[in-house]
């Protein structure tokens, strides 16, 4: 009986550990939590090893702030824990001159992307937009729901940084 409670106790301890959950942020939420927002993109991908592991660094040309400066984001980088090495599930995998509409933390995390999965978006061909799951984005354009254009999509992103900084 008290092996039984002990591997249920061990199942209950390391089954909750081990689960991941997440909430899909609106694009206003990922906008409020986000420290800096750019335009931008990859000018070079490298790997580099800090305190023993591994992270992919993402070195960027900046087009446009949305929110942030350059005094917030100093050296216009930021980097992924393991993402090349480990194929981390859900990290963020970009190519060097990816154009990419980005919601960032300054803060040090295993990637300061807003959002698990979300707060990255890509510019393709024909200016359209697709999150990192490569589906369109959808905005609320008059009321009904259209896919973002580089011209819609930063219309919403200035209309929820006025006054941001």
């Amino acid at each position: 009986m008290k092996s039984r409670v002990a591997t249920i106790a061990l199942i209950l301890i390391f089954g909750t550990a081990f689960a991941t959950t997440y909430a899909k942020l609106s694009l206003e939420q990922q906008v409020e939590k986000a420290d800096v927002i750019v335009r931008a993109s990859i000018k070079q991908k490298s790997l580099e090893t800090r305190s023993g592991k591994i992270w992919t660094v993402y070195s960027l040309n900046i087009a446009k702030f949305y929110k942030g400066s350059l005094d917030t984001f100093k050296d216009s980088s930021f980097a992924v824990f393991d993402s090349e090495k480990v194929k981390l599930e859900g990290a963020p995998r970009f190519a060097q001159n990816d154009d990419l509409f980005l919601l960032l933390y300054t803060k040090s995390y295993d990637s300061p992307i807003v959002g698990f999965r979300q707060g990255a978006y890509k510019v393709l061909e024909g200016a359209k937009i697709v999150g990192l799951d490569n589906k369109p984005v959808m905005i609320d354009t008059d009321g009904k729901p259209t896919e973002a254009t580089t011209e819609t999509f930063t219309k919403q992103l200035e209309t929820l940084t006025a006054g941001a900084k």
